[in-house]
């Protein structure tokens, strides 16, 4: 074999490797796209439930979520549950009826 043969031959070798390397590169593009659509579609189904802190940690557990969506969702969910909490209100005369919602905690000061 002379110079130009074994040239040839490591090009071949090289293109071989090109391709075989392209191939697994695009199937794991295709894995990353198809886990990227999976957290999409888990971030609303966590939105659509009402979850309890248990079902959070065996989420973040099952699913291995990143710290950024688990401070998403750890943040929902206190919103949520600050929003549920009854509210403190005050004032010199009796409430109306309009003010607040059932829970809510009045305080008639006296003048």
């Amino acid at each position: 074999m002379d110079i130009s043969e074994w040239i040839s031959l490591g090009n071949f070798v090289v293109g071989v490797i090109g391709l075989i390397v392209g191939i697994i590169g695009g199937k794991e593009l295709h894995e990353a796209k198809k886990l990227k659509i999976a957290i999409k579609e888990m971030k609303v189904q966590i939105e659509k439930m009402d979850i309890s802190n248990s079902q959070v940690a065996t989420t973040i557990h099952n699913n291995g979520l990143n710290l950024k969506d688990v401070d998403y969702v750890t943040n929902k969910i206190v919103d949520q549950k600050i929003e549920e909490l009854p509210k403190i209100r005050s004032g010199y005369g009796p409430p109306d009826n309009s003010l607040g919602k059932d829970g809510d905690i009045y305080l008639q000061l006296e003048e």
